[in-house]
């Protein structure tokens, strides 16, 4: 196999994923007295969790917990598949638990609700539980989402857990617990001169949503890498160059697009005609998540209802946009797509990004990269670099720049180009017109071919958007209700009573006691919320004691 089909460098070698557990797991662990039990305390009646929604381990030692290879079992002989490959140091009764379906604990103190229902709990300290990730190179990233499980909203303690390798503690970034899931990041020093066993090690009790180790020097072949390339075919209409001179099918189609047959050609990639498709918007966005990247063809108009249902999936898979117009009021309503004038064949990379690893092998002069190399400029008819405005206020308006068109007479002018959003499945633009898809230059090529490379890197679970919380001001005869819920730029939507939810702003007054507020909570890389119901209570302030004084001979008589 040819070097040019291997992608070498950082990738997600291995992944732990606790927040999507197979059904036949649950059912297996559910079904298990002798390894797992719903009743935390062992007294029937503390905290035994309705429908098995979470599952303490019952056993007390490795030996009896685990197969010959320490991996923790969920019946006799029976290895939970989510766990392989973490091999148990340390456990005891009820110190490791599995939620399926848990965000608040039954007991007096109402901790939570988390970050998600799905997780792994390590339900001790140090080394009452911990297990090792074996065998990791020097130079290693290792990323968890860790959430501590003491979150009452009052008064969170911040837990998380800690790396070891022998008894020294690797440095963790950020370098304090959360309060709040948070993802976490260490890396092997690189003096180590071989493998290293990284030995995990709670603070004290907190979950685990994912566990990602980033091998650095691990070669992957690039036809291993599943793409899925979207595009319409019936784009610009018709081929006859003299009804329609420009335009993706009038300069080839399919055979001549230089992002399939150029840079998507070492990588396993699907092409998928809008044209031919016959199934609903959300079936195809289901379809999507089991590719490791997508690809948005330019070669589709903005108004397609597949195109326009992408923005569903956004930061749930790794997406490259080549289209800049999706991003206009009623479409993906994130701001506009722009065309430089006069047409645009550069682009100017940003200062911080110069090194960045999506221009690696690129040639740039000064940061301007050429991306397209028509043999006539002035022959060229329909667009090629474009550009985009984003909306302040919209999702992707605090994006960095990576890029900019530059546009005006003079140049001096710019829209931006390349922008990326969020880190886990990441989103970027690129924005190039599919009119000229055709003369599109090698250095097109490799941008593309990088950007796929770096958005595979981010592919991960998908989390689903914690629960809203709904806490009560009571003022007399008032209460003041503020909803929040974990996801990350979460937005939340609520309802009074049976009425329609409507977006959540900032809090409100209720003046109505027991009003019922619905409220679910949605984001970019979630998926939606389960809905929190509250009855909320108005409550009225007792009447201030008046005091009355009389006097009497020799006395003084106070009446309340």
């Amino acid at each position: 196999m040819s070097a040019a089909l291997m992608l070498c460098g950082s990738a997600f070698a291995r992944q732990w994923n606790f927040t999507k557990w197979s059904a036949s797991t649950i059912a297996t662990l559910k079904a298990s007295d002798t390894y797992w039990t719903n009743d935390e305390k062992g007294d029937g009646t503390t905290n035994v969790v309705p429908n098995d929604a979470c599952v303490w381990n019952v056993n007390s030692t490795i030996a009896t917990a685990c197969d010959a290879d320490s991996n923790l079992l969920a019946a006799d002989g029976t290895i939970i598949p989510e766990l392989e490959g973490l091999k148990w140091a340390g456990i005891n009764v009820k110190k490791v638990a599995i939620a399926f379906d848990y965000q608040i604990t039954t007991d007096a103190n109402k901790w939570g609700p988390y970050n998600g229902p799905a997780y792994l709990w390590l339900n001790g300290k140090t080394t009452a539980v911990h297990f090792i990730i074996p065998k990791v190179a020097p130079g290693t990233m290792v990323k968890m989402g860790v959430e501590t499980h003491k979150l009452p909203a009052e008064n969170p303690e911040a837990r998380g857990v800690d790396i070891y390798v022998g008894d020294t503690k690797l440095t963790m970034t950020p370098t304090s617990y959360p309060t709040a899931m948070a993802e976490y990041t260490w890396t092997v020093p690189e003096d180590y001169t071989d493998s290293v066993d990284l030995d995990v090690r709670p603070s004290n009790g907190c979950h685990l949503y994912y566990i990602s180790v980033d091998e650095g020097d691990v070669v992957i072949n690039t036809e291993d890498v599943k793409v899925a390339y979207l595009y319409d075919g019936t784009y610009n209409g018709t081929k006859d160059a003299d009804k329609n001179p420009a335009g993706w099918l009038a300069n080839g189609g399919l055979e001549k697009d230089g992002v399939l047959v150029g840079a998507l050609s070492g990588f396993n990639t699907t092409t998928i005609d809008y044209s031919a498709l016959t199934m609903t918007s959300a079936e195809l966005n289901d379809s999507l998540l089991n590719f490791d990247v997508v690809v948005l063809s330019e070669a589709v108009s903005s108004g397609n209802t597949y195109a326009k249902g992408i923005v569903e999936i956004i930061n749930k898979v790794p997406i490259l946009n080549l289209k800049s117009y999706m991003y206009k009021s009623g479409v993906w309503s994130m701001g506009s797509g722009a065309n430089p004038s006069p047409k645009a064949t550069t682009i100017t990379v940003s200062e911080d990004y110069l090194d960045d690893e999506l221009f690696d092998g690129v040639d740039m002069d000064e940061g301007v990269v050429t991306l397209y190399t028509p043999e006539d400029y002035d022959a060229v008819l329909g667009n090629m670099v474009q550009g985009c405005t984003l909306n302040a206020e919209g999702a992707f308006g605090s994006d960095e720049i990576i890029a900019t068109v530059p546009t005006g007479e003079t140049g001096e002018e710019s829209y931006a180009a390349i922008h990326t959003h969020g880190t886990r499945n990441k989103y970027m633009l690129i924005p190039l017109s599919s009119d000229n898809y055709n003369a599109m230059g090698g250095d097109a090529y490799l941008l593309i071919s990088n950007a796929v490379k770096m958005l595979y890197k981010t592919k991960s679970s998908v989390q689903t958007a914690g629960t809203p919380t709904v806490t009560e001001d009571h003022g007399d005869n008032t209460t003041t209700v503020t909803l929040a819920s974990t996801a990350v730029d979460a937005k939340i939507y609520y309802a009074l009573g049976d009425s329609e939810f409507s977006l959540y702003s900032e809090p409100f007054v209720v003046t109505t006691d027991s009003t019922l507020v619905r409220a679910y909570a949605i984001a970019f890389g979630y998926e939606d919320s389960d809905t929190a119901s509250v009855y909320v209570r108005v409550l009225s302030q007792a009447s201030a004691p008046v005091i009355v004084l009389g006097e009497y001979e020799g006395y003084t008589e106070i009446t309340l």
